[in-house]
């Protein structure tokens, strides 16, 4: 594993869910993406402005995960991310730089985009 890793905020949401309804999503996609054997880690983000530094007891952001990877697995998380998109759910992942991509249900996401996404997160330096 690196150490060179980069914080991303993924953002799940949901045509017509409930909180509940969206946390667990949100829950169930975390635990995914650790099981996934890709050098990250997921946790629910519990306070948007403060990326990264939470604490135990913090508001929680409904259908926020922040990711920690190595810029070397975003192809396999974007390609793992897309296979989890279904009808009525959209993704979206976005740098601290502002460099996001959407994926959306039904709409494959192009080559093109998601190089011009893994061009701007080379931008972002790594957290220590």
């Amino acid at each position: 594993m690196t150490n060179n890793k980069i914080n991303l905020q993924l953002t799940l949401t949901m045509d017509n869910a409930t909180s509940e309804a969206l946390v667990n999503e949100t829950t169930t996609l975390m635990q995914y993406l650790n099981a996934s054997h890709l050098d990250l880690s997921a946790s629910l983000i519990k306070n948007e402005t403060d990326i990264g530094q939470v604490t135990k007891g913090d508001p929680i952001t409904w259908g926020a995960l922040l990711l920690v990877v190595a810029p070397a697995v975003l192809p396999q998380i974007l390609s793992f991310l897309e296979k989890m998109i279904t009808e009525g759910r959209k993704i979206e992942i976005q740098a601290p730089n502002g460099a996001k991509i959407v994926y959306v249900s039904k709409k494959k996401m192009s080559k093109k985009e998601i190089m011009r996404f893994l061009k701007e997160l080379n931008k972002v330096k790594p957290s220590k």
